[in-house]
């Protein structure tokens, strides 16, 4: 086991390539709050009057292919492999724990604690009290009415590290400085049940299959029965399938490595995961994107599977 969770450290260029994708999304993210000249605010207004098309047909017909949505959805497409990349090494760490029977779920969660939580209240009393009241670099005037408008439902829910909780009773806003955290938010609440799931079935990944399935058709319910809601925007904030999709992906590496090993150790799986990411952003409908997630989950999945192996 042992041998195996240190080949994990050639996964480091995967961080390193989405960390580079996030800041590059939000410079123009950045630059259109500003006020800058940006490729933000010009994709959206393409998707806007693309309407239901999607975006590769629309931008044939009016001869003005761009690389609009590459530059856009690099952060959110780059959130979803830490996602996966996050299930994946968690799952591992819990599965061997549960093999040596030498660490128990509650050491499990005072590790994560004392590794998440202090730097999480920090940027967010950073965020919310120190750096508005330092420097107007730090003010962004477009979400300064969010943050005195929607205050309770910002602090309430941060403060119980829950800040996807706020973007939807935000309306999908984000407050200044800390909207990034929502990330964190998620990644939290899924690990408060998630070593459950792994304790229950440490050798076969059933539940897993059936958590994802169960996710997927808890999502299709509220969509169709709760139209118009803050629960709508909640639910689009919540990838647990991603991190999902990494455990399972454990699962099978530390109990059938040599299967994984003969399926994804070939130099084709992450050129073409890569090729389909960058495709789907031009050719899936803009009516059926919010799933988009899930393709990009299994995409990343097969990268992270290619890299394990030295």
């Amino acid at each position: 086991m042992i041998r195996q969770i240190k080949y994990y450290k050639n996964l480091d260029i995967i961080r390193l390539i989405a960390a580079l994708a996030v800041l590059i999304s939000h410079v123009e993210l950045t630059k259109s709050l500003i006020g800058l000249p940006n490729h933000w605010t010009d994709h959206w207004t393409e998707l806007n009057l693309s309407n239901q098309m999607n975006l590769l047909s629309y931008q044939l017909a009016h001869n003005n292919i761009n690389l609009f949505p590459l530059l856009t959805e690099l952060g959110s497409i780059a959130v979803i492999c830490f996602f996966v990349l996050s299930g994946f090494l968690i799952t591992s760490v819990l599965l061997k724990n549960f093999e040596s029977k030498q660490k128990s779920i509650l050491s499990f969660y005072r590790r994560r604690i004392l590794r998440i939580w202090p730097l999480y209240f920090t940027v967010l009393f950073c965020g919310l009290i120190v750096w508005p009241n330092s420097s107007e670099l730090f003010i962004v005037n477009s979400q300064q009415i969010s943050l005195h408008h929607y205050w309770n439902e910002i602090i309430i829910p941060y403060l119980f590290i829950a800040p996807n909780v706020s973007i939807g009773l935000m309306n999908g806003s984000f407050p200044p400085n800390i909207g990034h955290l929502w990330s964190i938010g998620v990644e939290e609440q899924f690990y408060i049940f998630w070593p459950f799931i792994i304790a229950f079935s440490p050798k076969k990944p059933k539940l897993l299959f059936i958590f994802v399935m169960f996710m997927m058709l808890f999502k299709i319910i509220v969509l169709k029965t709760i139209p118009n809601s803050w629960a709508i925007t909640l639910i689009a904030t919540l990838k647990f399938e991603s991190m999902a999709f990494g455990g399972i992906l454990a699962y099978y590496v530390i109990n059938h490595r040599e299967k994984v090993k003969s399926l994804f150790n070939h130099r084709f799986v992450p050129v073409v995961s890569i090729i389909l990411l960058i495709a789907s952003l031009y050719l899936v409908p803009k009516s059926i994107q919010d799933g988009l997630f899930l393709f990009q989950s299994l995409c990343f999945t097969s990268i992270i599977a290619f890299y394990i192996f030295p």
